[in-house]
């Protein structure tokens, strides 16, 4: 996720809480500071693989308010916020520092050791990867006129629902390119939960349904009734799924075969491209993935 440069004092409280509970980085820079042009690559690689952190970068000369509340004396000086309040700070131009920081405050609370790998999904060691999905390069095809995209990616009660038949083709388009380990779907329990789902990857163009009947896909998930109703995980072959920019999801039918398909929520999990090492995460079954060759 890029780090977010605020520009006015009036943006910091609202973006602040938009965050929630999530962890947020506040990076405090002048643009005359040397150090603070140093750290900054380090900073915006560290905003990629802590996905489920949120960055932010302050100029101290253009909002002074800020500067003064969080009371800022040097540069950078990087401020800790959960639930909008400052829970640490750190000065110095230090990436090893920083990232020991950001390590110690996702591990903290939670009994895990520092450094060990930390996530926000129900699979450990991957993150949650709807914050990545660009509605404005999504579309749905055969979607009902009462329902919408954005839908599919809250975990709220609204559903995303078909149109003339059962069948539903989403293409996700991603802010940036992503590993995706894992699928969940969450669905009412009256046999309109979606059971027959195809993947694709990186299609040139959203496909037709002529289209995604005729191609193979990269895999094919089948879904049970307990699989939709607790949002179970589904891994997906991960060596496939290295390297997406757009996913395109062709639900094929229902469980009870009815003629409208209806969903609660879609959770991509998994992590970005420029996290660490695939070696380096905790696989949650099976053996280690091939590597591309």
């Amino acid at each position: 996720m890029p780090v977010i440069q605020l520009n006015s004092d009036a943006e910091v409280a609202p973006a602040l809480q938009a965050c929630g509970e999530d962890l947020v980085v506040i990076d405090f820079f002048a643009t005359w500071c040397g150090p603070c042009q140093r750290i900054a690559p380090a900073v915006e690689t560290m905003s990629n693989k802590y996905p489920n952190v949120r960055f932010f970068k302050v100029d101290v000369d253009v909002c002074r308010e800020t500067k003064t509340a969080f009371r800022i004396r040097a540069m950078p000086t990087f401020v800790f916020v959960k639930n909008t309040r400052s829970i640490d700070t750190l000065s110095g131009a230090d990436p090893a520092a920083l990232e020991a920081k950001i390590r110690e405050h996702l591990a903290g609370g939670n009994g895990a050791a520092a450094g060990a790998p930390v996530s926000d999904s129900l699979v450990p060691g991957q993150w949650k990867l709807n914050r990545f999905i660009n509605m404005q390069q999504t579309e749905v095809l055969n979607l009902h006129e009462e329902s919408k995209a954005e839908a599919l990616a809250a975990d709220d009660s609204s559903l995303v629902r078909s149109d003339a038949d059962e069948q539903l083709i989403l293409s996700l388009g991603l802010s940036q390119p992503v590993r995706i380990h894992s699928l969940r779907i969450k669905a009412p329990a009256d046999g309109r939960a979606p059971m027959t789902v195809k993947l694709f990857v990186n299609p040139l163009a959203t496909p037709d349904f002529d289209s995604v009947e005729d191609a193979s896909p990269v895999q094919t998930l089948t879904f049970s009734p307990d699989d939709v109703k607790e949002g179970v995980p589904k891994a997906l072959e991960f060596v496939k799924f290295q390297n997406v920019n757009t996913l395109a999801i062709f639900i094929e039918d229902n469980q009870g075969g009815e003629d409208e398909t209806a969903f609660s929520y879609l959770e991509l999990i998994g992590s970005t491209r420029d996290a660490t090492n695939m070696k380096d995460f905790k696989r949650v079954a099976g053996e280690a993935g091939e590597a591309h060759s």
